[in-house]
């Protein structure tokens, strides 16, 4: 990948639902997530997630989020599928990618890899 960058966020509304709640096992939620980005990628991300909750600390989530805006001045959006697993130690497993094909307008061609954490995504790009 051509670029590497930090892009911070806000989290700007999380609606959450538990969908699965069997006594004895990991609870499944799902949230609708939405945030606001703000450096090299000015706009909006709308999320779907899909969660779990061990009662020792080990977690999952798994995400398809759409940023709509403008990354380095070309308008556009685009679809990321990210994820990250932590077990009960602590230790993370984080990932992200750019759909390829997702992308539209002047973003079309789009490729990257991203991270998410605490309001912070990290993004190797370029363009195909």
């Amino acid at each position: 990948m051509g670029n590497r960058v930090e892009i911070p966020f806000k989290i700007t509304a999380w609606d959450q639902t538990a969908f699965d709640e069997t006594p004895g096992a990991p609870s499944l939620a799902r949230a609708t997530v939405k945030k606001t980005c703000s450096g090299l990628i000015e706009g909006k991300g709308t999320a779907e997630l899909l969660m779990y909750v061990a009662e020792d600390g080990a977690a999952t989530y798994v995400a398809l989020e759409r940023i709509t805006g403008k990354l380095s001045g070309k308008s556009g959006s685009f679809v990321v599928q990210h994820g990250a697993t932590r077990d009960s130690a602590g230790n993370s497993r984080l990932y992200g990618l750019v759909e390829p094909g997702s992308a539209t307008g002047e973003l079309r061609g789009l490729r990257g890899q991203a991270e998410f954490q605490h309001e912070l995504m990290t993004f190797e790009y370029d363009f195909g």
